[in-house]
């Protein structure tokens, strides 16, 4: 069986009765619409969306790339497969053992919190085994807050979700904020400009480093599913506290050159 998440809803699937479902990224659209054409003609569903859907089995790629639909089919353990597999699969009229054809093999299935890890793959994709092992989604037992909380994090929102996160809102009250296990920020965040939506932020983020979350910089989703090496969210960590006070020798920085330019003025 597979659990499934889309739009914060779960619902259980067994692999068995799927009819395969397929999603491209990447390609070139006459490309595309060849695959498109065997798929059908084999049986098989084709999905056309912009962003990943959670009904899709496989993902075809002209290569790995690092699309929200290729990043959300390797958190959600999906099969990401070459042109060729279609095509192939096409030539002998039946679909294909999925085996030969993987671009990536997906990350482990419910990763233990705090203790992630990627694995060595000569493909600079991490690669941990075959996707019906790892159905569960490898972000599994995470409830994530995004800081801030805003459309421009959409995407690693649904890349979560694909890997059976939890999405909670920065705007529940703090009684629900307790079994949250980590919150990512956004790079704007930390590019320690002076403004008030970042303080805010910072505020936020004490709050939650407070009730003992894992606040750690947005590039950790990417880079969890694709790096070549070892990584650790201790290298991700973000320091609020450190935040708050760039923040405050900024903002004293601004206050003393208003002082100076006021002054300039009046002589």
């Amino acid at each position: 069986e597979r659990v499934e998440s889309a739009g914060g809803k779960r619902r259980t699937v067994t692999r068995g009765s799927l009819k395969p479902k397929f999603l491209f990224t990447g390609m070139r659209s006459s490309l595309r619409c060849a695959a498109e054409e065997g798929l059908r003609k084999l049986g098989c569903d084709v999905i056309s969306t912009e962003t990943y859907d959670p009904r899709c089995t496989h993902i075809v790629a002209p290569h790995p790339i690092r699309t929200e639909k290729f990043l959300c089919a390797i958190a959600a353990g999906k099969h990401l497969l070459q042109p060729s597999y279609v095509f192939d699969s096409v030539e002998h009229g039946k679909l294909l053992p999925e085996e030969d054809y993987v671009w990536v093999r997906p990350r482990l299935a419910g990763a233990q919190v705090g203790k992630v890890s990627a694995s060595d793959n000569s493909d600079g994709f991490a690669s941990t085994g075959s996707p019906a092992a790892h159905s569960s989604g490898c972000f599994l037992g995470m409830i994530v807050v995004m800081v801030p909380s805003d459309a421009k994090q959409g995407g690693l929102k649904r890349v979560l979700e694909a890997g059976n996160a939890t999405i909670r809102s920065a705007d529940h009250p703090e009684s629900d904020m307790r079994d949250v296990t980590h919150a990512f920020v956004a790079s704007d965040v930390l590019e320690e400009r002076g403004g008030g939506a970042d303080r805010d932020a910072v505020e936020m983020l004490e709050e939650l480093q407070a009730v003992g979350v894992h606040c750690l910089r947005e590039e950790f989703i990417v880079d969890f599913l694709t790096s070549e090496k070892p990584i650790t969210e201790e290298a991700y960590l973000v320091s609020p506290a450190k935040l708050r006070r760039t923040h405050k020798r900024k903002g004293e920085d601004a206050h003393a050159a208003s002082k100076r330019s006021r002054a300039c003025r009046v002589a």
